[in-house]
């Protein structure tokens, strides 16, 4: 299964990606406008805290592995000895 999630503005390091049983999380915190930037008119994204879960078919053992590259977060989820198949890019 293959998960992907856009996510422009964020680095890798201010994302989480878990799993817990048969739950798939990411939470990570979009920055706001710095107040010394000027005024927001507008703002296309949303800024502060996310989190979105998804359960999984329940019933086997996973491994995931992500990577994160120009914006999209890419999650693999296998069940154990499936190759993960990990693109090139951040991890």
């Amino acid at each position: 299964m293959v998960i992907t999630v856009e996510l422009p503005g964020l680095t890798r390091e201010s994302i989480d990606v878990s799993l817990e049983g048969d739950r798939l999380t990411i939470s990570g915190e979009r920055p706001g406008l710095d107040p010394g930037e000027g005024q927001m008119l507008r703002q296309e994204r949303p800024s502060g805290r996310f989190v979105r879960s998804l359960t999984l078919s329940q019933g086997r053992d996973r491994q995931i592995s992500a990577s994160f590259a120009h914006g999209v977060l890419t999650v693999r989820v296998s069940a154990p000895g499936e190759a993960t198949g990990r693109p090139g890019g951040e991890q």
